[in-house]
């Protein structure tokens, strides 16, 4: 039985948090032991992209998961020393074609009092402004136009769940406005699925606003990186491991194009509504405005994509049935 006291949580946090919704996701719904396949939250089916020492690799010897993860050579007891992060960023702009005093340059909450999205686009922007009690503005991109930016930025692109491309030029065309004089952040956390040329990661070293958003973003200050992390992302930017990726890279893109053909033969396929510079493709069925949003799918490997298309067909066929029409989309 707990004692009585005059603590109330409610009168001590910010009204800003006690406004939070619990995440949820689609998976909580289904036990791991279902067999269910679970293409929605813009995961690598394929795997991590360094070598297991368990299993040749095509690419020779050079670095492995076994091999990165020593734990006498990575001294788990000591904190990382700065000089190992340092090799990592520099590894990290060799890929990314940049430069590290162009890197990891953070922005001061306390300093940033809105943001402007552009929905449909990525949850975590909205949410992580309710966190920090910053205001959130929004601007819809035009969804009847392939989902392109209107005219007035946290810009996502390629986007998501949109999976297209802003055009460069409308990217550059807000950073040279006269009269915008803010930050323009751009999350390109899906470009290696993107044409060549496509990202603007070497214009920060033109433009002191602009600040580009990766998956190995976070490489600032000395202790905020473990050593297996530092060891391993150093491990998947050695050739061996970018070449693996590249290879993993084809086959999801591969497959991505196999899902979307596959899926225009499909009655009921209302088609394609973003882009295809992503490892997914936001899809709509029936007859469903574009602004009333639609599907957005995960490529998974082979496998993963058969078994989505045939339930995709039986689901379709099932409301086929259900309203006695030979093509549900009539």
């Amino acid at each position: 039985m707990s004692k009585k006291n005059a603590f109330d949580i409610a009168k001590c946090a910010r009204p800003n948090i006690l406004a939070l919704h619990p995440y949820t996701s689609t998976r909580d719904e289904y036990p791991s032991n279902q067999g269910v396949t679970l293409l929605d939250a813009n995961e690598n089916a394929f795997g991590p992209s360094i070598a297991s020492g368990k299993a040749p690799s095509s690419f020779g010897e050079g670095a492995t998961i076994q091999s990165a993860l020593d734990p006498a050579s990575l001294q788990l007891h000591r904190y990382p020393m700065r000089h190992q992060q340092t090799e990592l960023r520099q590894l990290f702009c060799n890929y990314r074609n940049t430069r590290q005093e162009s890197t990891a340059k953070a922005l001061k909450p306390e300093n940033v009092y809105k943001i402007l999205i552009c929905p449909p686009t990525y949850g975590t922007y909205a949410v992580s402004a309710q966190v920090n009690d910053v205001g959130v503005v929004r601007v819809d991109l035009d969804s009847d136009n392939g989902f392109t930016l209107r005219p007035i930025v946290f810009i996502c692109s390629p986007g998501n769940p949109t999976g297209n491309l802003v055009p460069k030029s409308d990217i550059i065309q807000v950073l040279e406005h006269p009269t915008w004089n803010g930050i323009v952040v751009v999350d390109e956390a899906y470009i290696d699925f993107a044409p060549r040329g496509a990202s603007l990661a070497q214009e920060v070293n033109d433009w002191p606003n602009l600040i580009i958003v990766r998956l190995l973003n976070n490489l600032r200050g000395p202790y905020n990186m473990s050593a297996p992390t530092v060891a391993l992302a150093a491990a998947a930017l050695r050739p061996e491991s970018i070449a693996l990726m590249e290879e993993n890279r084809l086959t999801m893109v591969e497959q991505r194009d196999r899902f979307l053909h596959e899926l225009s033969e499909i009655p009921g396929f209302g088609g394609l509504m973003g882009g295809l510079e992503t490892n997914y493709v936001l899809i709509r069925f029936l007859s469903k405005p574009a602004d009333q949003g639609g599907v957005p799918d995960n490529v998974g490997n082979k496998v993963e994509v058969d078994y989505v298309l045939i339930q995709i067909k039986k689901a379709l066929e099932d409301i086929c049935s259900r309203r006695g029409q030979a093509d549900p989309m009539t």
